[in-house]
């Protein structure tokens, strides 16, 4: 399931903005970069794709906010007429998701809007949310497919990384955080999905993930009868260790090193139990020494493979089988330049199946991703008209407004 089509009028700064959602002539999704000055609205029209994604997953999960529970369901996003162009009678956000043939809409609807007299604007879109309340404001999806929602965020990777993400530095006394690392057979109970749509830190999960990966490389066991879920012969070590050299790769692009690699050291070394190693050396105790940005930029991806693997083990041996939706806001916050330019884009690349909706400040960036993609591999969006536009423009407004 991916975002194709997405309406939104009288939204902060965004007057009227009405797009159809990018993709190649395969029906694999093109990544799409936000831009524009401060307060031109991108993390409010993230904002928007974020809490449909929220109300899809409330409909058959119990875990997705804090606080929800049976009979009470928190917002993610606030409605109302905080959020309406100043003056405005009225606003609106109206998307909609696709799989196969089937389509699943959102409405944010606040202020006084007749749903009669905007037929003309839907475009024979948005059918399933076509009626609200006139004078109220109101939050809709449909249809509510609950199976249909359980299925998609359980097997895919639906990730939401917001620009006050962060990782602890090694440096930090974390006396009273809890650092050990252990192995943990987590059990999967029935209408929890365990997989926070809303990411500021990862590091901690990844760690001990990262441990469940290496211990699936010792597998001894043989699936006789067929009853172990995974998709291969189990006892194919090649293929189980497929999934270490994915992450591996993720690791050599942001330390923009070949030679280095994850190690396990003695369970006596606690925090260092994960380490990385540079030509066969310790060459960084632990996870948590990376650089901010590289431990950001790594824990990213890394969690998008994660997820993507909590539903089906195979997804993080093919990285090109994973699907999902993935938004990122400032994309190159904490980022050198080198990472923004050359990086960025090829970590983007390895996950051709995932809907990547992008905000970003940087022109070295998109002409890195222009680079990696070519000039029709991905879109540019310019904020808050919602105009599609090429890099080598931006870069040429970048040079006029210095």
């Amino acid at each position: 399931m991916y975002l194709t089509e997405y309406r939104l009028e009288n939204a902060g700064p965004i007057a009227n903005l009405d797009i159809s959602l990018p993709f190649n002539d395969d029906g694999k999704p093109q990544p799409l970069v936000l831009v524009g000055i401060n307060g031109s609205g991108r993390s409010i029209f993230i904002s928007y794709i974020v809490d449909a994604l929220t109300k899809f997953a409330k409909t058959a999960y119990q875990d997705i906010l804090v606080g929800q529970q049976p009979m009470y369901s928190p917002y993610f996003k606030i409605t109302g007429g905080i959020n309406q162009k100043v003056y405005s009678e009225y606003s609106i956000g109206l998307l909609e998701f696709s799989k196969n043939d089937k389509k699943y809409c959102y409405v944010d609807k606040s202020g006084n809007l007749d749903p009669n007299t905007y037929n003309e604007n839907r475009r024979e879109r948005f059918q399933s949310v076509a009626s609200w309340t006139i004078d109220e404001n109101q939050k809709l999806i449909a249809p509510e497919d609950k199976k249909a929602f359980e299925d998609f965020f359980r097997t895919n990777a639906i990730c939401y990384f917001p620009p006050s993400r962060k990782e602890l530095p090694h440096w930090l006394n974390r006396h009273s955080l809890s650092d050990e690392l252990k192995f943990i057979i987590e059990p999967k109970f029935a209408e929890r999905l365990g997989k926070p749509i809303f990411i500021e830190s990862s590091v901690q999960e990844n760690k001990i993930w990262l441990l469940d990966v290496f211990l699936d490389c010792m597998i001894e066991i043989e699936d006789v009868e067929g009853k172990l879920s995974f998709k291969g012969n189990v006892n194919d070590k090649v293929l189980l260790n497929q999934s270490r050299q994915n992450v591996e790769i993720l690791l050599k692009q942001v330390l923009q090193d070949n030679s280095a690699k994850f190690a396990v050291n003695y369970r006596s070394t606690n925090q260092f139990r994960l380490c990385i190693v540079k030509d066969n050396l310790r060459a960084i105790p632990s996870l948590d020494a990376l650089s901010s940005g590289q431990s950001i930029l790594f824990n990213m991806f890394a969690t998008i493979i994660r997820y993507a693997d909590k539903g089906d083990i195979y997804k993080s041996i093919n990285l090109t089988d994973i699907e999902g939706i993935v938004i990122i806001d400032e994309i190159d916050v904490h980022l050198h330049t080198e990472l923004q330019y050359n990086v960025l884009p090829k970590l983007l690349k390895l996950f051709p199946k995932v809907q990547f909706i992008i905000t970003s400040h940087s022109p070295l960036f998109l002409l890195g991703m222009e680079e990696e993609y070519g000039e029709q591999g991905f879109k540019i969006l310019e904020m808050p008209k919602g105009d599609f536009m090429s890099s080598r423009k931006l870069e040429w407004q970048f040079q006029i407004n210095k």
